[in-house]
């Protein structure tokens, strides 16, 4: 009663309504919003050969994943092209997968937080469109781990590249303030 007669005076004597102070002392400020949005972490590698360097035959890498707490889902995603050698393929190369026994293939790992495997796949040679393991749902925060590790022959001579892509999509909330 006492906060309305005082509005009421106010209103009544000459002068103004200091309108940023009411707006600061009775309406409460507005809530933020939780948005999500995807972090990505994209490999991307075509195999281009050199017979005489053996490092170009082999990928290896480790990525780190950043799961926030109150992530949705971590979504991982495969493309590959392991086909069989084209004909004019350089036979130098041909046979150095035979005499390497070069595997061409790629595996995928992904790893939680402690270490423990989640999930391994791999794929030989085959070409794969798209490939889509399951969602793992409300995901453990912390930093998860992708290993990629891929043996591939590739030639610019012919034009062909044994490659691949693995993508990982993390969908995270974002507090957003109003304005």
């Amino acid at each position: 009663m006492l906060v309305l007669s005082l509005i009421l005076l106010t209103v009544s004597s000459a002068g103004c309504i200091d309108i940023e102070w009411v707006r600061d002392n009775f309406i409460p400020p507005p809530s933020p919003t939780v948005v999500y949005i995807d972090n990505y972490v994209n490999v991307s590698y075509s195999f281009n050969t050199d017979p005489q360097n053996m490092d170009s035959l082999v990928y290896n890498n480790v990525f780190d994943v950043e799961v926030a707490n109150g992530s949705l889902y971590v979504d991982v995603r495969i493309n590959t092209q392991f086909d069989e050698l084209p004909e004019e393929f350089p036979v130098n190369l041909s046979d150095l997968q035979e005499r390497l026994d070069l595997d061409r293939n790629l595996k995928v790992t992904l790893f939680r937080p402690d270490n423990e495997v989640f999930h391994t796949e791999t794929y030989d040679q085959t070409t794969y469109q798209l490939v889509q393991w399951d969602k793992v749902a409300s995901p453990r925060n912390g930093t998860w781990h992708l290993e990629v590790e891929a043996e591939g022959l590739g030639s610019d001579i012919v034009g062909y590249h044994d490659n691949f892509n693995v993508q990982v999509i993390v969908r995270t909330p974002t507090l957003v303030m109003p304005e």
